[in-house]
């Protein structure tokens, strides 16, 4: 094998031998890992979690587990429902208010 042949060879092992530590692929301890990122101040904490959710595969699950569980309502939740289902209303006291509508059952039924 030549020289050139080699150094190809071995830079395209190199890209795809990306190994993560097996310890990192136990979901456990990246859930034990990630609970930290829930001490951080507040407006860091979500942005933090979502970034490992989306670093990997393996950081997926556990990111997303503690991500639903420190929700502090069912609204993103329901903003996961298609748009036609819900909208947001302002109220007289100035708050928004999350309602959720009935008005398109055909979709249910089809």
């Amino acid at each position: 094998m030549t020289l050139v042949r080699y150094i190809r060879y071995r830079s395209l092992t190199l890209i795809h031998d990306h190994r993560m530590h097996q310890t990192l692929r136990i979901s456990e301890v990246l859930s034990h890992i990630f609970d930290y990122a829930l001490l951080t101040p507040e407006d860091g904490r979500l942005s933090a979690l979502r970034s490992l959710a989306l670093t990997c595969r393996a950081f997926s699950d556990p990111a997303l587990a503690i991500l639903w569980r420190s929700a502090s309502s069912l609204v993103p939740l329901v903003k996961c429902l298609p748009a036609d289902f819900w909208e947001i209303r302002g109220t007289d006291d100035g708050e928004n208010t999350l309602v959720c509508c009935s008005s398109h059952d055909y979709y249910w039924c089809s």
